[in-house]
């Protein structure tokens, strides 16, 4: 037996390559033992053939390519040792620590897959509380998994909900759907609804904020945990002060600079999305099913825009108008269909949409306003103003 000639020349998490070679026996390959933090795990011969190694005089037939199909036993730091069976002798480049692989998910893959098999193994006890054990770290991993996912507004193809149906009675005093929880709800609140409308509403500006201040009080009673995005991103001290008294947080600029980033980053979490005035349902409908597939979608009606131009059409007799109206009632009743909810102020409202969409969930909620005391008694008016709405 002579001196162990060769090289370790790379060790990653699931592969050894190499050459042995001793010249004394030069037709008979060398046989390896490999130790993993100087446990023996496997023997082999080095036999397969490497030109390079033939044109140096070696043979050829000394080298060898070990792969380790699911890795190294953990992936932590570790020693991997390739010596000589025959005398102990020490193959040149070992010990040395393998490589790993770059990407988190396939070191987690692999240290899951050695977990598996060894709980799996033919030997094994088959004990029932053990496998439930493992099974129970299994299915809590990949839920907190799932919700990291849902934190980065990727819920769209993970069906979270047939998961948790599949492993619920091993996932830890969770209850379905699997959804991601705002690290500061109100343990009070167990749903979330997102409003979305121009701008912030301000009491008494005008009948559309005492509306929608309205509803929103209704949904805060039902226990739902309501936030709101204007479409301009500003604030107002004044709305900004009403709201935190109802308990209502607004997404407001620079922390959020558009709406599609407020679903984006509420993504996974919302129960509920209701969307206020024709125009931006068609602009934030589709968004709001894409990044909350499970939320019920409520277009927010009001009162009919159509209408209003139709009457005006027919007193001014202008054909534009009435062409503006049959545009705009097209357009309401798109997002009725689209929205599985639709709200209006009044019943004649509400009444017009079901002549045409039978089907469909209309619900006409009036609101409410305190009235004012009167300064000034009947008697001492002299003045009568006309009020209109020309929106």
């Amino acid at each position: 037996m002579g001196t162990l000639r060769g090289r370790l020349d790379r060790a990653t998490w699931n592969s050894l390559d190499g050459w042995a070679y001793d010249a004394e026996t030069p037709g008979s390959p060398v046989e390896l033992e490999v130790l993993d933090n100087d446990q023996p795990i496997a023997r082999f011969v080095a036999n397969r053939y490497r030109a390079d190694l033939e044109k140096v005089g070696l043979g050829g037939f000394c080298s060898f390519s070990l792969r380790v199909p699911l890795g190294w036993s953990g992936m932590t730091e570790r020693a991997i040792t390739v010596r000589r069976v025959s005398d102990g002798a020490i193959l040149p480049g070992s010990p040395t620590t393998p490589e790993l692989p770059g990407d988190a998910a396939t070191r987690m893959q692999h240290s899951l897959e050695q977990l598996v098999r060894a709980a799996t193994a033919d030997g094994v006890s088959r004990d029932a509380a053990e496998h439930d054990a493992l099974l129970q770290l299994l299915a809590n991993t990949a839920d907190r998994m799932l919700r990291a996912r849902l934190d980065h507004g990727e819920p769209a193809a993970l069906d979270v909900d047939g998961f948790y149906e599949r492993w619920r009675p091993l996932l830890e005093n969770r209850t379905p759907p699997v959804r991601r929880q705002a690290a500061d709800r109100p343990p009070e609140l167990s749903r979330r609804a997102l409003v979305i409308d121009d701008t912030l509403p301000r009491p008494g500006r005008s009948a559309a904020d005492t509306a929608l201040l309205d509803h929103m009080r209704a949904l805060r009673r039902l226990g739902y945990e309501v936030v709101l995005a204007p479409q301009d991103m500003r604030g107002d001290p004044v709305a900004e002060a009403a709201l935190e008294g109802l308990g209502i947080k607004p997404c407001l600029g620079p922390y959020y600079s558009s709406v599609e980033e407020v679903l984006r980053r509420n993504a996974g979490m919302l129960d509920l999305v209701w969307i206020q005035r024709l125009g931006n349902f068609m602009q934030y409908g589709g968004m709001a099913r894409h990044h909350a597939p499970r939320a019920r979608l409520v277009y927010g009606a009001g009162t009919l825009r159509h209408l209003h131009l139709s009457r005006r059409a027919a007193v001014d007799e202008l054909g534009e108008i009435m062409r503006h109206s049959r545009a705009a009632k097209a357009s309401e009743l798109i997002a009725a269909r689209l929205a599985d909810s639709v709200v209006t102020y009044s019943a004649y409202d509400a009444a017009l949409l079901a002549k045409d969409l039978p089907r469909a969930d209309i619900q006409a909620i009036p609101w409410s306003i305190a009235p004012r005391p009167v300064g000034t008694p009947f008697s001492g008016r002299r003045d009568i103003a006309f009020l209109a709405d020309d929106a």
